[in-house]
């Protein structure tokens, strides 16, 4: 029974991280740094100054990674908790047997046996939930459905460089949907938020040089400079 409770833990634990990650590309992350994200505020670890200012400086991102944290302390007190009575071996217990095999083995061996299945189903958790391509193909289900929901907005953003000070360079792709359509590359919406759109990527072709009244279509990537969090709210605007 102890042994079952930890293999759902250890199921539940990889795909909340996985999910996790998800949430965090969807607000503008990268894939990678989404990944190390989600896992450092699901363990409460491997923080960075430069990268927690990303999550602390953004409040859909703060909310994720408060949910990952309660998650995260939860998950693993009761994996600990149905890890260690795992490993016990109950005084009642004199032998057992392993199902496909006709033998009884002597009690002693019984924590050896649950370890051998705790290690082979993280193993294969790993292999499944983090690394597989049937993993992959569901994360891209749940962004679709994330979208379809209005949980994130139909934006997709790429930092390409940021500072220490929260500014950086983004790149942000323009979705049929999204509030910012229509608008034109110097209208006062972003002066307000004091961000320059460096240049627009229109069919393949770089404008660096855009004209005044030039507005903006589905389809378009937009290279931005700004603080970081005003990019994240101008441009990522939670429904």
């Amino acid at each position: 029974m102890h042994l079952f409770l930890f293999i759902i833990l250890v199921i539940f634990l990889f795909i909340a991280v996985r999910i996790g990650a998800i949430a965090f590309e969807l607000t503008g992350l990268t894939v990678s740094v989404a990944k190390f994200q989600s896992i450092s505020c699901f363990t409460g670890t491997g923080f960075t100054t430069r990268e927690s200012e990303l999550i602390a400086g953004n409040p859909q991102r703060r909310r994720i990674a408060s949910v990952l944290m309660i998650l995260g302390y939860a998950g693993f007190a009761s994996l600990i908790a149905s890890f260690v009575n795992t490993m016990k071996v109950p005084e009642y217990i004199d032998h057992f047997s392993i199902p496909f095999i006709d033998f009884l083995f002597p009690a002693a061996l019984l924590p050896l046996v649950n370890l051998t299945v705790v290690l082979f189903v993280t193993l294969a958790c790993y292999k499944l939930i983090a690394r597989s391509r049937l993993a992959n193909d569901l994360s891209e289900r749940l962004k679709l459905y994330f979208m379809k929901r209005g949980f994130f907005a139909a934006i997709c953003a790429e930092q390409l460089m940021v500072t220490s000070g929260g500014s950086g360079i983004v790149s942000v792709d323009i979705k049929e949907n999204s509030h910012v359509l229509d608008k034109t590359i110097t209208d006062s919406y972003f002066k307000e938020s004091n961000i320059n759109i460096l240049a627009v990527v229109r069919k393949g072709e770089i404008i660096s040089v855009s004209p005044p009244g030039m507005q903006l279509t589905p389809g378009d990537r937009l290279i931005c400079s700004g603080k970081m969090e005003s990019i994240m709210n101008v441009f990522f605007a939670c429904r």
